[in-house]
């Protein structure tokens, strides 16, 4: 897994419907290398802890070649424009798999969950459709816990030190989670029992 891009964003707002609401998803690439700790990168902002940040949930990573689909199908987002911390080349939902292990020096991540995603994607390009698109396609990213603390910046390359179940592909997971895929009752009791994945998550398929 290559990194292209690291990316963080301070606290800024997004207008919902009448509303305007805090929001750390206005992410932008930084040069050099940054700390990642247990709950993130120290310098990025997480405002919705429900269902961003927090251990099970320190980085968002989204493959690159996902923007150029989205180019080509009229939505310039760059780098940094899902709301991820880490854009990177050489894998997407149907390679990397809930439980692999990735190293780069000292830092140590592993998948704990799909991306789904929510409201503030429209809201941060100021359109219609981008969410739905996104759980249409599955071009939605995942989310690693870290195990061991490190530095990271672009160019960068993580290696695969554990691999995860084959059976459970964040694609997978986030078919069966969103209704998408009927799971075998046997299969889905695996998943719930599975520990990488999110505790949250487990809670909900059992």
């Amino acid at each position: 897994m290559h990194i292209i891009s690291v990316n963080i964003g301070p606290r800024g707002t997004l207008q919902r419907g009448d509303k305007t609401e805090p929001s750390g998803f206005d992410k932008r690439p930084v040069d050099g290398a940054v700390h990642v700790g247990t709950l993130g990168i120290a310098e990025d902002t997480v405002v919705d802890t429900r269902f961003h940040g927090g251990p099970q949930r320190a980085l968002l990573i989204y493959p690159a070649k996902h923007h150029d689909a989205w180019r080509q199908e009229g939505w310039d987002l760059p780098p940094g424009g899902f709301g991820e911390n880490l854009t990177v080349d050489g894998v997407d939902e149907n390679d990397a798999r809930i439980g692999d292990v990735l190293v780069n020096g000292d830092l140590v991540l592993q998948v704990s969950q799909p991306r789904q995603p929510c409201w503030k994607i429209d809201a941060r390009w100021e359109t219609k459709g981008l969410t739905k698109r996104a759980m249409q396609t599955g071009r939605n990213g995942w989310y690693v816990r870290v195990l061991a603390e490190g530095q990271v910046q672009a160019g960068d390359t993580f290696e695969l030190r554990e691999r995860g179940d084959e059976r459970f592909t964040v694609q997978a997971v986030h078919d069966a989670m969103v209704g998408r895929k009927d799971l075998d009752p046997y299969v889905r009791r695996s998943l719930a029992n599975y520990e990488p994945l999110n505790p949250e998550w487990r809670e909900a398929l059992a």
